[in-house]
This record gives C-alpha cells, structure tokens and sequence, in this order.
C-alpha cells in the first residue's frame, strides 16, 4: 500500500517536473536523462521507508517473545504432533540473534538482533531455552572474532553483552 501510494505521488512528481522551467530549458535529449536523475532518490524511497517498518515491527514481535513465569508458553496438539511453543519461540529468537542477514540477503538491524537477545536472555531459566541462549553466545563470540570491521565486531560485541546481562525480575 505505501509503495502503490508513494509511486503515485512519484508519478506527480514526474509529470510536474517535466513542466518545470529548468526542465523546459534543456535540449530534448537532456530532458528525459535529467528528470530520471532527478527521480532516482525518489524512486528508492518507498523501499527504505518499507525496509525501516518492516525492521521495527519485526523488533517489536521478537522483543515481545519473552518467557514469562506468570504466562508460560504452551503445547498444542496438531493431529499427531504436538506443537511446543516454548521450543519454536527460542529457536526464533536464537535464529534472530545469530543470523546478521535476513533471508534476502539484507543486514538485519542491530536493533532487531538487541530485542531478539533480549527476549532469549528470558529463556536461560526454562528447560529448553536455556541451551539456545549458550548457543547463540558461543554463535555470537565467534562472530565477534571473525568480524571484519569495527563496526560488525560492535555489533556483536553489543548483542552479547545483552545475552549475558543478568536476569532481573523485571525480565521474568
């Protein structure tokens, strides 16, 4: 929906453009070149405004995965399997904290992997999340070693001192 509505505020854009005295002003064969220069950060827009929600939502639903004493996970029967909650939740959360890269081959944000571990830091005291959460520090400091730049190894550094924070009641 955003794309559709910010492609037809673009080709708005486009066709005043082309009206516009400086545009008016160049040889025919400059016009067209010009005018698509002058689109492209416009034309990138939507994607990034969509990359950027798409990274806060994705925080938000990982940041709220948290294991809670007062509200357990469940198990559910699904036909013949029985599904458990507890279980797929930490292994989202440990895939989110380890893997720096989304499925399309984009960085995952910081701020997408820091809710993640923070969430699975939750799971240390249930019986099967705890074996994620060493997991993905083992995962984490060996990321940190491997970094190749500053930037990636503050990256890591930062998500595993969220792993290794202290649990506080408030977390629980």
């Amino acid at each position: 929906m955003i794309k559709e509505s910010l492609g037809k505020v673009n080709g708005l854009i486009q066709a005043w453009l082309v009206t516009t005295n400086y545009i008016t002003s160049l040889a025919p064969e400059k016009q067209a070149e010009e005018v698509k220069a002058l689109m492209a950060d416009l034309t990138a827009l939507p994607e990034s405004i969509e990359q950027a929600m798409l990274s806060k939502m994705r925080s938000k639903v990982l940041g709220n995965l948290s294991a809670s004493e007062k509200a357990p996970f469940f198990f559910k029967e699904a036909g013949p399997q029985t599904i458990d909650f507890e279980l797929e939740a930490a292994q989202l959360l440990a895939r989110n904290v380890t893997s720096p890269k989304l499925a399309n081959g984009n960085a995952r944000s910081v701020n997408e992997r820091l809710a993640a571990a923070k969430a699975l830091r939750t799971f240390s005291v249930t019986t099967v999340g705890a074996r994620f959460v060493t997991d993905a520090v083992n995962a984490i400091e060996t990321e940190s070693r491997s970094a190749r730049d500053s930037d990636e190894r503050s990256e890591a550094l930062a998500v595993l001192k969220v792993l290794k924070a202290p649990l506080v009641e408030a977390d629980k």
